[in-house]
């Protein structure tokens, strides 16, 4: 798979000006993050999908690249599909089980000692929002001992543990 890789266009900075240039979104993204898709697929294409925009929702306005010029606004409105793939920490309507989302691919740097002496913690902190429920010390509340899937998801989590 690392061959493919090389295929997903992602943000880059240009080398001249200190902005972030956002590449087309893929012709399929809002069949990707329908949530038809979404509910018999999963997350994961559209999430891999949305991924070369993900400045484009950054909270933090530094690393927002939506603001950097106007070609990105125009971009990072073709990604609005990618708004149903926000993960969040869901009850199944079947059952009372937290399922917990997959971790985002960047957030061991988000919560790295540097971006956070950097940036600051409010980043890693929205990060590590939807697997709260793994550290909670009330074991009726933590989602760990809700499902094996959980299990292994919040393991994704550790570099959220010094947050609790």
């Amino acid at each position: 798979y690392s061959a493919c890789s090389n295929s997903t266009p992602t943000a880059t900075k240009t080398p001249s000006k200190d902005i972030i240039v956002v590449p087309q979104a893929p012709n399929n993204l809002s069949q990707l993050c329908s949530p038809n898709h979404i509910q018999q697929k999963g997350l994961a294409a559209c999430q891999h999908a949305c991924e070369p925009a993900s400045c484009c929702m950054e909270e933090d306005e530094e690393l927002n690249c939506m603001n950097m010029s106007s070609e990105n606004a125009e971009i990072c409105s073709q990604y609005s599909a990618c708004s149903n793939s926000k993960p969040t920490a869901t009850k199944t309507p079947s059952k009372d089980i937290i399922v917990v989302p997959q971790a985002p691919n960047n957030l061991s740097q988000l919560c790295s000692p540097n971006h956070i002496q950097q940036k600051g913690l409010a980043a890693c902190q929205h990060a590590c929002e939807p697997a709260s429920c793994c550290m909670e010390e009330d074991e009726e509340l933590n989602c760990m001992n809700m499902s094996s899937e959980n299990v292994e998801t919040c393991s994704q989590y550790s570099a959220c543990v010094f947050l609790s």
